[in-house]
């Protein structure tokens, strides 16, 4: 039973993903009939979507707040019936300045309750697990065919119904589909033994010693945002360790990293095809071009879905990977201006940024062994809004200073190699702290106690914990 139940979670979740954010990246749908109809720029009308993309992601902190009180499940059935109503209320707006409030602040809300919340499900009901890089990767292709799916849908139902009509219909399929695929995740994720729990003759290795063993690599160093200094008599519960999380320079070291990439990516996102046509590339010839920068993108997902749990080096180096082939293909794009010359950076850049969207979560929870699913998920999306909220300007001012997207893509290379060096920075300064005896923490210091002191208790022997896919000996390297 437990084993279907993974497979109707994997299911509602890509649904979730397809409903969410599908219809985000199809706003241009709408950018014309709602400039048409209130007669404004093109700027202000894309602001609206753009906002809604944003909250997306950027809110995920709030979503994980919120799931810890009332449930991941609970959050996501509140992000359907927010996302809905601001469909529902859009369809209404008499001017364009509500739809700031009823599709970017309502529907973006809705949707990071929808998206993060259901993220959030997928990873405690596989954390753990040998598949894990499969299930998550496989997952957020749910995204990538939303965006294919929802986009001709859109299209069809405004020029036969009316934008007006489109929202509501889009907001019963939204609620229909949204609620009928959030009730399995109002069950609580099943854990399900593994050999980590004992040694190999069968022994349960105790509680507190298991606690004090959580977080170490295979040299026994602990690993960042590990709770273990339980071992260590503190004060404060969980408000202290609330803080040192929050606090955690490696933590944003990992956000500040998926934010300058997915700054970049952003000009895939918003100033590709404009720039295809900047250079001279015919209509037909840009939608041939965006048509294989998605698939690529959907090869990467597939491909870090099929080979991540495989891999035998740690994830954060995918992602160094899939951020230094984003700035090479970027620096190429300021000499290259024939058609195949894009298409096949396209296909790079697509499989690179597809590979990077596959991996976030895993990476994170590789790296931050200790912290809960909603955490993981937080701090790695928040990246991500924050990236477009930042990129989305930044790339169309320097346009318009400069008459074209040259320096656009020089920034955006700088954005990839930032990017890089955040990501590289976090297993040296793990080196660092490993070989620095005044920057090891107190509860390194526990067992070095027990040595001569007879009336404390030996420490246990080093359990490997396993926190995504099977043990990766790269811990042994990096920590």
């Amino acid at each position: 039973m437990s084993r279907y139940w993974r497979l109707l979670i994997v299911v509602a979740a890509f649904l979730q993903f397809l409903v969410s954010v599908g219809p985000s990246y199809n706003y241009s749908v709408f950018l014309i009939p709602l400039q048409t109809e209130f007669k404004t720029s093109a700027v202000s009308t894309g602001w609206v979507g753009s906002l809604a993309s944003a909250m997306l992601c950027g809110l995920s902190p709030l979503t994980a707040a919120l799931g810890w009180k009332i449930g991941n499940g609970r959050v996501v059935c509140f992000g359907v019936i927010l996302t809905a109503a601001g469909y529902l209320a859009t369809s209404f707006i008499s001017s364009l300045a509500p739809a700031y409030l009823t599709y970017g602040m309502i529907t973006g809300l809705g949707k990071c309750f929808m998206f993060c919340g259901s993220t959030s499900v997928l990873v405690e009901w596989y954390q753990g697990r040998g598949d894990t890089c499969r299930v998550t990767g496989g997952t957020v292709i749910g995204s990538s065919v939303g965006v294919m799916v929802f986009g001709p849908v859109l299209n069809s139902l405004t020029a036969s119904y009316g934008w007006r009509n489109t929202f509501r219909i889009l907001s019963g399929i939204t609620l229909a589909v949204g609620l009928l695929t959030a009730l399995p995740f109002l069950k609580p994720a099943e854990k399900e033994p593994t050999s980590d729990q004992g040694d190999s003759s069968g022994k349960k290795v105790p509680e507190e010693s298991s606690k004090c063993d959580q977080g170490r690599g295979a040299s026994g160093v602990l690993s960042s945002g590990s709770d273990s200094a339980s071992c260590v008599p503190r004060r404060g519960g969980s408000l202290k360790s609330f803080c040192e999380k929050v606090l955690n320079i490696e933590v944003w070291l990992w956000v500040s990293s998926i934010t300058t990439a997915q700054l970049g990516w952003t000009f895939a996102i918003i100033n590709f095809s404009s720039f295809m046509d900047g250079i001279g590339l015919a209509t037909q010839e840009v939608s041939i071009a965006l048509t294989v920068f998605g698939a690529a993108e959907v090869g990467g997902k597939l491909a870090f879905a099929v080979f991540g749990d495989r891999l035998p080096c740690l994830k954060l180096y995918v992602a160094v990977a899939s951020s230094g082939g984003g700035a090479l293909v970027s620096g190429f794009l300021t000499l290259c201006s024939a058609f195949w010359s894009i298409v096949v950076l396209s296909v790079v850049w697509g499989f690179c940024r597809g590979v990077l969207y596959g991996l976030t979560y895993v990476a994170a929870a590789e790296l931050f062994t200790n912290y809960s699913p909603r955490t993981i998920v937080a701090i790695s999306v928040l990246g991500y809004g924050t990236g477009v909220l930042i990129g989305s300007p930044l790339t169309g001012a320097f346009y318009d200073l400069t008459g074209d997207y040259t320096l656009s893509l020089f920034v955006v290379v700088a954005s990839f190699v930032t990017s890089v060096l955040c990501a590289l920075s976090i297993p040296l300064k793990r080196a660092l702290v490993s070989r620095v005896p005044c920057c090891r923490r107190p509860v390194d210091d526990v067992n070095n106690n027990y040595q001569g002191n007879s009336t404390k208790v030996p420490p246990v022997e080093d359990i490997k914990h396993r926190s995504v896919g099977t043990y990766n000996p790269a811990y042994e390297m990096e920590i």
